[in-house]
């Protein structure tokens, strides 16, 4: 809805009705006000002011019901306010990206719309309680993880971090990631990985060595070191293929630890949905966020060995321009970000689309458990 109100700018004679864009950004007769002196010397009496309207807009935009609940069931970018608000506050105003002086309440958003270009119920008050309302792109807020580097040797070796066989004839390097620690029925511990990071696409023998960090991050002069053996993989040449999938049996119970770098020990599995917040932690690009946009899509992938079908697969997008992954970190484990539980392992990606085997398809075809 939109009202007027008859706002008045300080020290202006004769006020003019102006088009208040608000919900309920004032009632009539309020007075616009505009600092006078340098916002940074605004009386406690004007900033009490201020403050008393920014808790009422960051209880509209931010904790209310109605703005926990759009923020959370949003995917993506939205001109709806409960979306696109990520921010209340107290500074200078900006005019076309120039400071100017004034003191205002400062709307921050993820993406700052045209008016021309939005529904008149999704604008943004130009005034709220008789004071000026600035708007201020910030984008996408979120912590800068600091994520231990996935690429060096770690005592104990941890999911998350690279891992990888030895070619045959020891003139290439590589490197996967390292998914997690699982274990079968007489209590025996592996690492999980793909095939084509473990098994070489089925090309080596049961009992290679599996290293890491994935030889091709060792550091020149550094000594190879070895944490498992490869022990069973999954057949690329399977009908109704599903899983690109190995484990190999760690050297001891103490070499390697159940805990994702930066993310934590998986609480148990589930079934991934449409829409679902997922997270990862892969060799090369280390801490992730994406979200499922479907569970159940056949696909052809293009591995040295041939071009495989498989079905039934996950297909998750980020959740913003960076990728959710790259080359390196197949063999991640894909887990709901809200639960912690692992929904898939995965296994490929275009530059913008990443695929996951789903976790229970994975595990059911080595016969094995999340430890």
């Amino acid at each position: 809805m939109i009202k007027r109100v008859r706002l008045q700018r300080a020290g202006a004679k004769g006020a003019k009705p102006v088009r208040d864009l608000s919900a309920a950004g004032g009632k009539p007769g309020d007075t616009l006000r505009v600092a006078t002196a340098r916002w940074w010397q605004t009386s406690e009496r004007e900033l009490k002011r201020f403050r008393a309207a920014k808790a009422k807009l960051s209880a509209r935009y931010l904790t209310s019901r109605r703005a926990v609940t759009a923020y959370r069931d949003a995917v993506g970018v939205s001109p709806v306010p409960e979306v696109n608000v990520v921010g209340v506050g107290i500074g200078e105003r900006r005019v076309d990206g120039r400071l100017t002086g004034a003191t205002s309440l400062k709307l921050y958003v993820r993406h700052k719309y045209s008016k021309h270009h939005i529904d008149p119920g999704h604008l943004l008050p130009t005034s709220f309680a008789g004071l000026p309302v600035d708007v201020e792109e910030i984008g996408k807020v979120r912590p800068l993880l600091d994520v231990p580097d996935p690429r060096v040797t770690r005592t104990p070796a941890q999911p998350g971090c690279s891992i990888g066989f030895e070619y045959p004839d020891s003139s290439q390097r590589m490197a996967g990631t390292f998914g997690a620690v699982v274990r079968d029925q007489g209590g025996a511990l592996y690492a999980l990985s793909n095939s084509h990071v473990l098994a070489y696409e089925g090309r080596l023998p049961v009992g290679s060595p599996i290293f890491q960090c994935g030889l091709l991050d060792l550091d020149s002069g550094s000594q190879k070191r070895p944490i498992a053996k490869l022990t069973r993989f999954t057949d690329l040449n399977a009908k109704n293929l599903r899983v690109d999938a190995a484990i190999a049996g760690l050297s001891s119970p103490d070499i390697a630890s159940p805990e994702i770098l930066a993310i934590g020990k998986p609480t148990g599995t589930t079934s991934a949905q449409n829409q679902m917040l997922v997270h990862k932690v892969g060799r090369t690009t280390a801490y992730t966020v994406g979200w499922v946009l479907n569970v159940d899509t056949d696909i052809t992938l293009d591995y040295d060995t041939g071009s495989y079908t498989f079905f039934n697969q996950i297909v998750v997008a980020s959740m913003d321009d960076t990728p959710f992954c790259d080359t390196g970190d197949s063999g991640s484990l894909v887990l709901e970000r809200s639960s912690g539980k692992a929904i898939g392992l995965l296994c490929a990606a275009s530059h913008s689309h990443a695929i996951v085997n789903h976790i229970q398809d994975v595990l059911n075809s080595l016969q094995v458990s999340l430890a």
